[in-house]
């Protein structure tokens, strides 16, 4: 599991990366908000292999605190290639083509 350091922020922010995985038998690829003295919340997630390209996704995250994190976590078999790369935040909402 890979954890943000905190974020602090009053409003939405828009979180983008990119992803590859590709093999016989991905795993999963989940993204969790984690508010401070609450539950975490499942943001995204990405079942089975995909295509062998880098594949890019966005979500806006609504803060509901005013300190969160975010982790990105792989579960399950890994039988092939797995990463995540160019993580970005920025204040206020993902627009429409990604980001």
């Amino acid at each position: 599991r890979l954890n943000s350091p905190v974020i602090t922020s009053s409003g939405p922010v828009c979180l983008s990366w990119f992803y590859h995985m590709y093999g016989s038998a991905m795993g999963t690829l989940n993204v969790y908000v984690l508010p401070q003295g609450q539950p975490e919340e499942l943001l995204w997630q990405q079942p089975r292999n995909q295509e062998d390209i880098w594949m890019t996704a966005s979500e806006t995250v609504c803060v509901s605190t005013d300190v969160v994190q975010l982790a990105f976590e792989f579960v399950g078999s890994h039988f092939g290639v797995f990463a995540i790369d160019d993580i970005v935040l920025k204040s206020g909402q993902c627009n429409l083509t990604g980001t």
